[in-house]
């Protein structure tokens, strides 16, 4: 599935899905949270037409997430390699904890108990809040 929405193109999940044999079936029993109405189709086809605006958001993600990516390891955390627009940290048990630090600063991870909390950038601003929250986390992994 490729998505518009990743790369700040459209503020509503806007993509395109191609699926063989019964791989589309199963995508189409939760087809309804994924359906794309006018507006957001328009603000899809209005990026496609805007290229390069596109294209220069995309470099500034890739960017912001290498950046993120490289302040985590240099302070101890183990951050896989990705090609998304978030970074995973594996918190593990501490998961929570660290989704509630994060939330005391004002940054919005997504935790996943037990496991670890994916973070989407954002900008250089908001990545640095973040930064100062999880380069400074006592239980870093």
């Amino acid at each position: 599935m490729a998505r518009l929405d990743s790369a700040g193109a459209v503020p509503s999940r806007c993509g395109a899905r191609l699926a063989v044999g019964s791989a589309g079936g199963v995508v189409n029993k939760t087809l309804v949270p994924f359906a794309v109405n006018h507006l957001a189709q328009a603000a899809g086809i209005a990026s496609l037409d805007a290229q390069e605006e596109l294209l220069e958001r995309v470099a500034t993600t890739v960017k912001e997430r290498e950046r993120v990516r490289e302040a985590l390891l240099a302070s101890g955390w183990t951050v896989p390699p990705t090609e998304a627009n978030f970074v995973w940290l594996r918190a593990g048990e501490d998961t929570l904890d660290f989704a509630a630090a994060c939330a005391e600063a004002g940054v919005s991870v997504r935790p996943f108990d037990g496991e670890g909390a994916r973070i989407s950038i954002g900008t250089s601003e908001e990545n640095d809040v973040f930064l100062s929250v999880a380069t400074t986390y006592a239980k870093r992994r």
